[in-house]
């Protein structure tokens, strides 16, 4: 019998939304796979965080819980309570479908499951992106995802150059596969998260990009290079990294090295300051910068 190790968090009352969505990006850095958020507010009166199911009907032989327990004290407060639990498995990916449906992120590229291809709200000429829900980040429905295609989908609507492409932390390919169709010939994902590899290729298929894609496991430059090369191509015209500042923060530098446009994407607007400085310092120059929520994504280039 399979179950699914849950954590329900309670967030107190004077928990900023900032905060959560720090928390929540970090959650799932950590392994979760889906948040419920329960209640009213600008912050839930309480979340259930899900993770990938296991054998075990006991929460103490799921460490990760804890982890994210800690987190959960140290980012959102002292008064935050959480409970760890085990239930039954329950399929997240079709739970998660009863909320995720066609979204528009701008106004000729939308986002959604494979039933809603179709739907009448797309609009006539619209590019959509079809993303089957698992449990790789990338659904178009966060905020850092949302500047990043805009941003991305601006590059190509300028004539910028990304006929290659390298994306960092592609997650479910959702960045990858919009570059493939606004045009880019070769898109290299690069994700360390050894249970995306399956839902990025599941999403390429259904986007008829299974061609332009490759997939590469791993957390720096070296392996998507290297990607690039074995076929044929030099540094990437364009580079994506959607990540969270704490590990972005390391591949700045080296992405740097390349020469090329880079679009940034998982830090605060709370945090534009501290990595601002981040970029200077390693050679960058902020040409676009976009809010979206309490988050920021910016298009960069070397200077």
């Amino acid at each position: 019998m399979k179950f699914w190790p849950l954590l329900h968090v309670f967030p107190s009352p004077s928990t900023s939304r900032e905060a959560w969505d720090a928390f929540c990006a970090l959650s799932f850095e950590e392994g979760a796979a889906g948040c419920e958020e329960k209640g009213g507010g600008d912050v839930p009166e309480e979340a259930i965080l899900s993770f990938l199911e296991g054998e075990s009907a006991d929460a103490t032989d799921y460490p990760f819980l804890q982890v994210v327990a800690e987190l959960a004290v140290s980012i959102l407060g002292d008064e935050t309570r959480t409970e760890a639990r085990v239930g039954p498995a329950i399929d997240w990916a079709a739970n998660w479908r009863q909320y995720f449906h066609a979204r528009p992120i701008t106004d000729t590229l939308w986002v959604g499951p494979p039933e809603e291809r179709a739907s009448p709200l797309v609009p006539p000429g619209a590019l959509f992106l079809v993303i089957e829900p698992g449990s790789a980040f990338g659904t178009g429905t966060h905020e850092t995802t949302q500047g990043c295609l805009e941003l991305l989908e601006g590059v190509a609507r300028s004539g910028g150059a990304m006929e290659t492409v390298l994306d960092m932390g592609t997650g479910s390919g959702i960045l990858a596969i919009a570059a493939a169709k606004l045009g880019a010939r070769l898109v290299v994902g690069v994700e360390r998260d050894d249970v995306a590899e399956s839902n990025f290729r599941e999403n390429a298929r259904l986007n008829g990009c299974e061609n332009a894609l490759r997939y590469v496991a791993g957390d720096g430059t070296g392996a998507g290079l290297a990607a690039l090369e074995a076929e044929s191509a030099g540094p990437p015209d364009l580079v994506l990294c959607n990540m969270l500042s704490n590990e972005f923060d390391a591949l700045l530098a080296p992405l740097r090295a390349l020469e090329r446009p880079l679009i940034l994407s998982g830090f605060l607007r709370e945090e534009e300051h501290p990595v601002g400085e981040r970029l200077a310092q390693t050679g960058w120059s902020v040409r676009k910068r976009l809010a979206v929520g309490d988050w920021l994504a910016c298009l960069v280039v070397p200077c």
